[in-house]
Parts: C-alpha cells; sequence; structure tokens
C-alpha cells in the first residue's frame, strides 16, 4: 500500500509529463517515456514541494466537506478522494505554477518549440 505522500508524488509526476506533453514539442521517438522519466526525476528532486503539495490535498478536501456540514452538530466523517482526477481539480494548478514554469527554461534537446503559455 502506498502512502498518501508516494501517491501525491505520483501525481505530481503524471501532472507535469502530462504538462510537457501538452505543451512543449519534441523531436524523440519515444515521447512518453521521456516526459514521464524528465518528470518523475525532477518532482524527486524537488521533495519540498511534494510535501506542501500533500498538505494542500489534505487540506483542500476536508474544508470542502467541512464547508457542507449544514448544522454544527453533525457528526463529522470525512473521506480522503485519493483519486486522480480530484488532485488534478484541486492541485493540478501548483505542479503547472511551481514545476513547470521551473523547468521550462531548463528544457533542452529533444525537446523543441516550448510553448510560453
Amino acid at each position: 500500500m502506498k502512502t498518501i505522500r508516494q501517491l501525491v508524488e505520483r501525481y505530481c509526476a503524471k501532472k507535469l509529463a502530462q504538462i510537457l506533453y501538452e505543451n512543449v514539442g519534441c523531436s524523440q521517438e519515444d515521447r512518453a517515456l521521456l516526459d514521464w522519466q524528465i518528470s518523475e526525476n525532477f518532482v524527486r528532486a524537488h521533495p519540498t514541494f511534494v510535501d506542501e503539495v500533500v498538505k494542500s490535498f489534505i487540506v483542500k478536501q476536508v474544508s470542502e466537506q467541512i464547508s457542507g456540514l449544514t448544522q454544527a452538530a453533525e457528526i463529522i466523517s470525512l473521506r480522503l478522494d485519493m483519486s486522480y482526477e480530484n488532485f488534478e481539480r484541486l492541485c493540478g494548478g501548483a505542479v503547472w505554477d511551481d514545476l513547470y514554469l521551473e523547468i521550462k527554461p531548463r528544457l533542452r534537446l529533444p525537446y523543441t518549440d516550448i510553448r510560453l503559455n
């Protein structure tokens, strides 16, 4: 069983690889493998970012659930949704803002045609 941190680290790498695929041209044939390796290595090199995203992911989910309570006396039963879709909705922007914008100027061949989104 994976820890929440391991799962979030994997989701960060997946999201960064997706961002690379959608926003950067590449001349290598095995594009998916290159995007995944670059993303995985970059995320592993930024453990503090992953720790912050873990906290943010949990806090945002708890906040959403608590804001949905109708009475103060309700029993609080929290269940974390650890799906990639929920991660992307709550924390995908942080991957763009903090990882992609940092890695973009460092990309070299075979990456080409880096779009300035």
